[in-house]
């Protein structure tokens, strides 16, 4: 018989009288590995001078605190930015709002995002890569500002390998 636990199918937890909390988390932890090998990957590639990432580290409307998935995505950011290959590299994370509030405060709130992960990724994961920070408001939005999902997504920060 098949389990089925948080939108995943196992088939041989039972047969090996396996935790299944503790299988999820195992599982759960090499899905968070491969996203940080994913983001490692795009930022070095070859064949480009320079890698984006745009990133789903959310924020709350009107703040500059992670949402709960935000937080976790930081974390894979981290993972990926110790790899050795990247050490000696320079990045810059952009800061994004949606289109709520006048532009001269959503050019503070989005600096304030890019300075609230790049602040995490030093301090609370040791992260020793050169960040810069810039935020530009709504002015780079990636889908409609029209709907609450999309206004969602907008904000946000992205993180582009610059040398």
């Amino acid at each position: 018989d098949n389990v089925i636990k948080n939108g995943v199918v196992f088939t041989d937890a039972i047969l090996l009288n396996v935790d299944m909390d503790e299988f999820v988390e195992q599982q759960y932890s090499r899905k968070e590995f491969h996203k940080s090998q994913e983001i490692l990957e795009t930022l070095t590639l070859k064949d480009s001078p320079t890698a984006r990432v745009d990133l789903n580290v959310n924020f709350a409307f009107d703040s500059d605190k992670l949402t709960a998935s935000g937080k976790k995505q930081v974390a894979e950011i981290a993972a990926a930015l110790k790899a050795p290959s990247l050490q000696t590299s320079r990045f810059l994370i952009e800061g994004h709002t949606d289109s709520t509030g006048n532009d001269t405060y959503n050019i503070d709130l989005s600096t304030r995002r890019a300075l609230t992960v790049a602040n995490i990724l030093q301090n609370e994961y040791g992260v020793k890569v050169d960040l810069i920070t810039k935020g530009y408001g709504e002015t780079r939005p990636v889908t409609t500002n029209q709907t609450e999902a999309g206004q969602a997504l907008n904000r946000r920060v992205s993180l582009i390998r610059l040398q």
